[in-house]
């Protein structure tokens, strides 16, 4: 049985559930992309720095052209304006094709039931008992779960790519654990927590560019999300009690 919330609870999406993979990568927004600080990238001794990529015009930054970058890019495999196109070194996100996981669905059930914005508290007589509650309240059906792929993939080139890219791998490694937590925010801003799986690394290299020495290590993540489809209703009712143990409801 599951506890009915009597405040709106933020909802999970997509959107969500990748913004918790770049959070938990370590992404920072700074100007219209986010990137992970090479600070972070923890080298060997003797290994070369990590040469961060420079802007172009293709990134739509004039007035950038020629600045190194300030971190290493965090990049999803179909751009869009908010992610950096394709540049090496990178960190590079792509989401598979979500699935129900209804292993995990107890039935229909509430997340959210409490007082409308615009209800009005009212009293009712019932035999010696004064019940008090609202004239009308809003309900929320409960979220559906969903199985949430991605594929991280780790790419550097030039003469140290593959400790460059063991460095990253590493990194990334610590952060995505085979099992682990996934920080997730929600539409309202709050964090949720998520279990995820990770597999691998694998070693793409055979698929690399060979011309730049280019290297490439790849970990499977499926996170066990959830996502909420259903819109909140509003119910006109004279009289209902403080909100209850909600019991799995089938309809």
């Amino acid at each position: 049985m599951a506890l009915v919330g009597t405040e709106r609870i933020g909802d999970y999406f997509l959107d969500s559930f990748d913004m918790g993979i770049v959070m938990t990568l370590g992404g920072e927004k700074i100007g219209k992309y986010y990137f992970v600080r090479k600070e972070k990238i923890t080298l060997m001794p003797g290994v070369p720095q990590l040469l961060l990529p420079l802007y172009t015009e293709a990134h739509g930054i004039p007035s950038e052209v020629g600045m190194r970058m300030p971190g290493i890019p965090i990049i999803w495999k179909n751009p869009d304006p908010s992610f950096m196109r394709y540049v090496l070194p990178c960190f590079r996100i792509s989401r598979e094709d979500p699935s129900p996981a209804l292993e995990r669905w107890n039935s229909l059930h509430l997340k959210h039931k409490g007082p409308a914005p615009d209800a009005n508290p009212i009293q009712v007589q019932y035999g010696n008992a004064v019940l008090n509650g609202y004239d009308k309240y809003e309900e929320q059906n409960g979220a559906w779960p969903y199985d949430i792929p991605y594929t991280l993939t780790i790419e550097a080139s030039g003469k140290s790519a593959e400790l460059h890219v063991q460095a990253m791998l590493k990194y990334a490694m610590k952060i995505f654990e085979p099992y682990s937590v996934l920080d997730v925010p929600n539409s309202f801003g709050e964090i949720g927590k998520f279990n995820m799986f990770v597999e691998g690394p694998s070693d793409l290299g055979m698929v690399a560019d060979i011309a730049d020495s280019s290297k490439i290590y790849a970990l499977s993540i499926r996170v066990a999300g959830n996502f909420d489809l259903s819109d909140i209703q509003t119910l006109d009712k004279t009289v209902t009690s403080e909100p209850q143990i909600n019991v799995n409801r089938k309809e």
